[in-house]
């Protein structure tokens, strides 16, 4: 899950 911000729709958030 918290992998990077290239994990697709959740990595968006997490960058964000």
């Amino acid at each position: 899950m918290l992998e990077h911000e290239d994990s697709g729709m959740m990595g968006q958030f997490l960058v964000e």
